[in-house]
């Protein structure tokens, strides 16, 4: 009888440091694990957090999160600029310090020197727009040089759901316990001042894991074409991929929706229902608890109901809980706990098949055309999502702050806005029904 060895677990296969492939994902999955752990801090509830402590009000926050993106639309000469660089280390590791020197460390600093709150939201967007310009230019070339290391078939799906879990684990355990010492310290007369001491942290973060992602791991040649791009290749290429826009499509409606409230939905619950931080982590709390027991499920989900299938019923089942969610109130916070436990397994599948999804009819040649054409329409798809959202919630929300009355509850904004989503959602499960069929395979299609 064969010795077991930890070598023959699909964990241990995929992630060790045996040969460049193998130590460049391992890389890859230590840098999320770190990263996971600094975002903690600098995005979602602590970076709602930080933006009311200094005086930014909830449609101000959505305007200054749907600003940066704008700079994405210089994203199509990123190819061109990229073909000139047969090594990029330096130069992506240049721009990633310089990305989370102004989106973290400059935002930071910042308002101690502003004081007026309409010149902080301006500073706050200028600095986040300043970030993105050369990450737009530049920074979609890590795709090309990363994606190198990332396995294919059966075992990307393993790779991601182990990468997801691990992941999700260090970004819940470290916002479960910041969650409770914000719970006790949010009255605090200095707690705007702890906010700024962890941003600055998790800056020092981003820079040391930035590092050991770009100059540690080898880097391979890039497959591009002979001839040099075009301004409008990063545009016109990938159009004509039909299989390829068409699986794309999806993801980038995904995205768009998603981030009709993304900012806003946070600033709700913390600012207006006053929900207890620990609360606002429930659905991660719920991913990272039942993970390791829900990702084989969903692979097996995958692998019995296709794709296609299992992504449908993703997308129905998230645009179901937006309606849920929506009747969240001051009297009916455990409709918010449900709803949020349940959110926790739908996104485990969710974070499983939109993985795969960049990749599955991605054409061999040329991939930083491809990729750089992803980023530019996951942006441009964010900043519509975004600015929709942010539309309606200024027209749906009442000058003076106070809500609506339904069956007795009070409406907010947020509220509406969440039952907008779903009907988006809804539409988005019948495009997906329609879609599918031209983007299987062609043994597929005849099964």
């Amino acid at each position: 009888m064969r010795r077991f060895r930890f070598s023959d677990l699909s964990f241990f296969r995929l992630f060790n440091f045996k040969d460049a492939y193998t130590t460049g994902r391992t890389l890859l999955m230590g840098w999320g694990a770190v990263a996971s752990i600094a975002n903690v801090f600098v995005t979602g509830t602590f970076q709602t957090a930080f933006l009311a402590e200094n005086g930014i009000d909830i449609v101000r926050v959505g305007i200054i999160t749907f600003i940066p993106y704008f700079a994405w639309i210089l994203s199509i000469f990123a190819p061109k600029i990229l073909q000139k660089f047969k090594k990029r280390r330096w130069l992506l590791m240049a721009n990633h310090t310089f990305y989370y020197t102004c989106v973290v460390l400059g935002t930071t600093i910042m308002p101690r020197f502003v004081e007026d709150y309409t010149a902080r939201t301006l500073w706050f967007g200028a600095f986040l727009l300043l970030a993105n310009i050369p990450n737009a230019l530049v920074g979609t070339g890590a795709t090309a040089w990363h994606m190198q290391f990332i396995p294919q078939g059966e075992d990307r799906n393993i790779y991601y759901s182990f990468t997801s879990m691990v992941n999700n684990i260090t970004s819940v355990l470290t916002a479960v316990f910041a969650s409770l010492a914000a719970d006790r310290l949010s009255q605090a007369p200095n707690y705007g001042t702890i906010l700024m001491y962890l941003r600055i942290v998790s800056f020092l973060i981003f820079v040391i894991g930035g590092a050991i992602l770009f100059l540690v791991p080898e880097e391979f040649p890039y497959t591009v074409s002979e001839k040099a791009y075009g301004i409008f290749d990063v545009l016109l290429k990938p159009i004509k991929a039909k299989k390829f826009m068409l699986t794309i499509s999806i993801a980038l409606l995904w995205n768009c929706i998603c981030n009709f409230n993304a900012s806003t939905w946070t600033y709700f619950i913390l600012n207006t229902l006053e929900m207890p931080y620990i609360m606002t982590y429930v659905c991660s709390i719920t991913i990272t608890l039942c993970g390791f027991f829900m990702f084989p499920v969903w692979r097996k989900a995958v692998k019995k109901h296709t794709w296609y299938a299992t992504i449908r019923w993703v997308v129905f089942l998230t645009g179901l809980m937006e309606l849920f969610i929506s009747f969240t109130t001051e009297r009916t916070m455990w409709i918010y706990m449900v709803v949020a436990i349940a959110q926790g397994f739908i996104n485990i599948g969710a974070q499983l098949v939109f993985a795969d999804v960049f990749y599955m009819n991605l054409p061999k040649v040329d991939t930083d055309l491809y990729s750089t054409f992803w980023s530019f329409s996951v942006n441009i798809c964010v900043l519509l999502g975004q600015m929709i959202g942010t539309g309606i919630l200024s027209l749906v929300e009442k000058p003076d702050g106070n809500p609506y009355m339904w069956m007795g509850l009070p409406f907010y904004g947020s509220q509406i806005l969440t039952m907008v989503k779903f009907v988006f959602f809804m539409g988005m499960t019948f495009y997906i029904w329609k879609v599918c069929p031209y983007i299987k395979p062609d043994a597929e299609k005849s099964t």
